[in-house]
This record gives C-alpha cells, structure tokens and sequence, in this order.
C-alpha cells in the first residue's frame, strides 16, 4: 500500500444585477484551476486534474458577512466559465468568493453541504469529486476572480497486476471498495469535511480504459486492521476477500493506490451449514 501525491484529486439569487450603461459595474470572469487528483478527464496513470466542458459549478459572493450572489450557476465551454445570472463587480468594493463543484440546485449554506458519493461508480468517478473553493484576497472591484479547487474526498486506486505465481489468472472484470461511509458534511469556504454518516457500503469502482486500473472517490475515514477493504470478482464469477493487517486510511486530498498480485480461489465442494 502506497500514499502517493498530495492534490496537486435554480434556487439562486443574485442582487448585483448588471445595470446596463452604469460603468461602475461589469460582469466577473472567474479562472480556474485544480490541485491534481481525480476529476472529470484523467489520464490512466495520472492524477492530473481539469475541468472539461459542459461542467457546471456554484458560486456565492459575499460583501463582508452579507451574501450579496448565492449559488450562482456557472457552465464551463472548454474556454471560460459563463452564467444567465453572472455576478457583477463594483470599483471599490471587495468581494469575498466560494465555489464549490459539482453545481447542484437549492444549496443555501455553502459552509454545510451534505455530499454522498453513489454505491455505483462504474461509469465515471467525476460527479463524486466534490470540490472547493474559495477567494478573499483579490482586489475590490476585480473584474477577474481567480478560484483554487481542491478535492474534499479522497481517491482509491486499484491495480491489478497478477503475478505468474498467482493461483488464478482469470482476468478480473469487477472491483468494489467496501466498508465506506457514504455521507459527509462539505464546508466549502473552508474545504474542511466533517460529519461522516451512513450504513457502511460496498462502492462499485469504474475501470479504466484498457488497464486492469480500477477507481473510486470516497470520503476521508479509517478502516480497522483485519477489515474487509476489497471485493475482486474474475471472469469466472469468483469473488475474492481482500483484507489488509493494519488500518488503511482514505485521506482527504491524497490518492491510496493498491496493487493486486495474487487471488486464490477457496476449493470448490459440497457446502456445509453450521447451526451454532
């Protein structure tokens, strides 16, 4: 087991209305980046991160403590961010941001968003990359806002790389991550998560195309030595336990990469009930 990188992975109000002929205020451009991790496009073996188009983000703006723009949808074209209801800017006022992703209807708290990651990753891991972000340093009246996302869960890694001494060699078509607490509480002016809930559950991660590589996004937390961490199913339909001596940890921020030598199916044969 290896930690690998840090992250290097509509109900909406706007009062600053673009006044039209007013010269005092002009609509915010916001740029864009990401600590590298997960996201919408990666590569196979890369932890780079960025968004791609048709993404959607919310923004809220705050003059000091007072909300003046919440949870305003903005869209990516592969070129710059653009919104019906744009935020507008004011020489000599300064604005504090917070973003976060993906954009979701009726978010009026963005210090307190309930995020669950879906049991079924299998087709992509991007909708369960919640990210971050926010801005309180850019000059008033700034016409362009730089926003700074970081991932808010965590990215586990799965290679499957069977060795010639492995008992089986039957190609591995599933994985599931298990045990994981599906629900967590996203402050995102802070980025801070908290308030892990949730029956623990069995994650179905997506595979990546043309690798035995197999991902999923899940929320920070620890699991106890000895826990079940792993489902593994091959083409035969056998499922293998992978079970690990110590505590793993799923890290906020960080990738946990697993690599699989070795499944050694139980012996087949009658089975046997036992009673008590």
């Amino acid at each position: 087991l290896a930690l690998i990188g840090s992250l290097s992975f509509s109900g909406c109000s706007n009062e600053l209305d673009t006044q039209q002929g007013n010269n005092n205020t002009r609509e915010v451009k916001f740029v864009t980046g990401i600590e590298s991790l997960s996201r919408t496009s990666m590569e196979e073996t890369s932890t780079s991160t960025f968004f791609t188009a048709q993404d959607a983000i919310g923004v809220f703006a705050y003059d000091g403590d007072k909300a003046v723009a919440s949870n305003i949808k903005y869209v990516y074209d592969g070129v710059k961010w653009t919104s019906d209801n744009a935020i507008t800017a004011q020489d000599g006022v300064q604005y504090k941001y917070v973003a976060y992703y993906p954009y979701r209807e009726g978010v009026a708290e963005p210090e307190a968003i309930s995020v669950t990651v879906n049991a079924d990753q299998t087709n992509g891991i991007s909708a369960d990359d919640f990210l971050t972000a926010m801005n309180n340093t850019s000059a008033a009246g700034a016409e362009t806002v730089s926003l700074q996302f970081g991932h808010a869960f965590s990215l586990v890694q799965v290679a499957i790389n069977l060795t010639e001494e492995s008992p089986s060699k039957a190609a591995v078509t599933s994985v599931s991550v298990e045990g994981i607490q599906p629900t967590a509480t996203v402050n995102a002016a802070t980025g801070e998560v908290s308030g892990l809930s949730g029956d623990a559950t069995s994650i179905k991660m997506e595979k990546a195309n043309g690798k035995e590589l197999f991902r999923a996004v899940v929320p920070a937390q620890t699991l106890k030595s000895g826990s079940k961490i792993l489902t593994v199913t091959d083409a035969n339909g056998i499922n293998y336990d992978v079970r690990y001596s110590k505590e793993i940890s799923y890290k906020q921020g960080k990738a946990l990469q697993m690599a699989v030598t070795s499944l050694t199916p139980l012996p087949t044969g009658e089975q046997i009930v036992v009673s008590s």
